[in-house]
């Protein structure tokens, strides 16, 4: 942001210099004014104070950085335990350096990687997949590549079928029997060997 200045330091300035036009005598009003008038135009930046406990607790009105930062590690540690035999995690980086108290993890898209940093802790245990003792080598992906590829796992998601268990009240007097909606698959409540199920065993599909 060199080429940035605070807009009302500029404004300060070019006030001071009228100020010492006027006390010397020497009279450039009109230029004073084309000048300030030209300063307000300067491409300006808002300067921000940063709270005392450090850049991360820094807001943008409705988020700080650090609460960004553990929203990012979550989503990406959901869609890398989703997809565990596509997703890693290191300790080191391929040329065997890392940050410190970093690691990375990254999941193969069909794009190529899609890679973050997290700090080891608390964020190490939160992703459920392999560890690798070195990570692949960067293919040179940005943040933006990031972005995009992992938009593309979307098709490698199945679809979740919905249907219910519908209670057969023929057998209500031996045994409640509740059978799948969609494919039909039957088990009876008093049987140890099937639990309440949320998902068929047979179809997969989530049933209420």
């Amino acid at each position: 942001m060199a080429e940035y200045i605070e807009r009302e330091a500029a404004l300060r300035e070019c006030q001071n210099a009228i100020f010492v036009a006027i006390a010397q005598k020497h009279y450039f009003d009109e230029f004073c004014i084309n000048l300030k008038q030209k300063i307000t135009k300067i491409p300006a930046a808002d300067v921000v104070e940063v709270p005392q406990s450090g850049m991360g607790d820094l807001s943008d009105g409705y988020h700080t950085f650090n609460e960004l930062y553990h929203h990012r590690a979550v989503l990406f540690s959901v869609i890398c335990n989703m997809m565990p035999e596509k997703a890693w995690k290191s300790k080191l980086h391929d040329t065997g350096d890392m940050f410190d108290g970093m690691f990375i993890c990254g999941i193969e898209t069909p794009q190529g990687q899609a890679t973050y940093h997290y700090d080891i802790e608390p964020y190490w245990n939160m992703f459920k997949v392999k560890e690798l003792e070195k990570a692949p080598k960067w293919d040179g992906h940005t943040p933006q590549d990031a972005i995009e590829r992992l938009s593309t796992l979307a098709a490698d998601v199945v679809e979740v079928r919905h249907g219910e268990w519908v209670k057969d009240t023929r057998t209500a007097d031996v045994c409640a029997e509740y059978r799948c909606s969609l494919c039909g698959f039957m088990y009876c409540e008093a049987d140890p060997k099937y639990p309440p199920y949320k998902y068929c065993p047979e179809c997969g599909s989530k049933n209420e």
